[in-house]
């Protein structure tokens, strides 16, 4: 019988790393304001009295979010990277280590390419993000796949406890 190929991985995998291509390509300009909108509104909803602040504070308190925000956003893309490559992958030989380096791999790639975009700069620290977030990403699709497999074989049940 042949092995029918889950295709819906890799086509995730090929639009996460469009997106990510296309956002790096932004101007640094347009990333700052893209970065801004979102700080903005996060500021505007999660800071309690933001809107008692006066105009240059309300600034002050969404630009110290644009770290935040920024690096979480590296860290949050590679760990989705990493848990698909990992869903792909998982079944062959050295699959985790696979996942691992082919997101390393892209972000690597993802930095130098930023060295080529005007207002952007390539930065190793952001490769060490993005591949904290793709070791995330992977362990989450590891602990995925071995709820999915004990919750098969009948191992978990009533709301998560084991059966002996």
């Amino acid at each position: 019988m042949k092995k029918k190929i889950n295709w819906s991985y890799p086509i995730l995998l090929l639009i996460l790393m469009i997106l990510i291509y296309y956002l790096s390509s932004q101007i640094g300009d347009d990333s700052d304001v893209a970065s801004g909108r979102i700080c903005q509104f996060l500021a505007q909803h999660f800071f309690t009295g933001y809107w008692d602040l006066s105009k240059d504070a309300q600034n002050r308190v969404a630009e110290g979010l644009t770290l935040i925000v920024r690096k979480g956003a590296h860290f949050s893309e590679y760990a989705l990277m990493g848990c698909l490559w990992y869903l792909w992958l998982h079944r062959i030989r050295f699959g985790m280590l696979i996942a691992f380096a082919a997101t390393v791999l892209y972000s690597l790639t993802d930095e130098i390419h930023q060295l080529f975009v005007p207002g952007r700069t390539g930065q190793f620290k952001d490769v060490l993000i993005d591949s904290s977030g793709g070791l995330c990403g992977i362990l989450a699709g590891f602990v995925l796949l071995c709820v999915i497999y004990c919750i098969r074989r009948h191992e978990i049940v009533h709301g998560g406890t084991w059966e002996s």
